[in-house]
């Protein structure tokens, strides 16, 4: 058989026995033999991994956008960043975040309280936009949320760890 990958055989719909010979699970005889459970446990794999992929929250087209600061470099704004639209993809299933900023060293008190309430070195508060297109908890299918805080902090020579979001 040629070197065919799981995926491609059951793109081009291929047999049990083909499918079993690229598995190494034997030969044809004993794939008949156990067809439904091997069929059942093909079609769970499927389901599992798009139940897996596709409930995650989109953030395809953010619109990230930054005031200057004298607080934070670019870089670590764009970390901190990074962490929120990994939790909003991972935690926000049928969201769509549709924008994300830093607003600004005039929030500096803000982040001051953050950092003392985590006792964190430093503390950020990023904002966004979202759009609500599946109903959740307190949220309603079709509201967008403005100005939606996230909170991070992290201790020198760290990385950003998510802590909170909200209003």
């Amino acid at each position: 058989m040629d070197n065919i990958g799981f995926c491609d055989l059951i793109y081009r719909n291929a047999g049990m026995a083909e499918l079993a010979d690229a598995m190494g699970l034997g030969n044809a005889t004993s794939v008949k033999e156990s067809f439904d459970m091997k069929k059942f446990m093909a079609i769970s794999f499927l389901i599992l991994i798009c139940v897996i992929f596709g409930a995650c929250g989109d953030v395809s087209n953010v619109d990230i956008h930054n005031e200057t600061s004298k607080i934070f470099s670019q870089d670590d704004i764009t970390a901190a960043e990074q962490v929120v639209i990994n939790h909003f993809k991972t935690n926000w299933s049928g969201q769509t975040l549709t924008e994300l900023y830093y607003p600004g060293d005039d929030w500096a008190d803000e982040f001051e309280h953050w950092k003392a309430f985590y006792n964190a070195d430093e503390a950020i508060v990023l904002l966004s936009s979202i759009d609500v297109n599946v109903d959740a908890t307190s949220l309603k299918a079709g509201d967008t949320l403005t100005e939606f805080n996230w909170v991070l902090v992290r201790d020198k020579g760290k990385q950003w760890e998510y802590k909170d979001c909200g209003y």
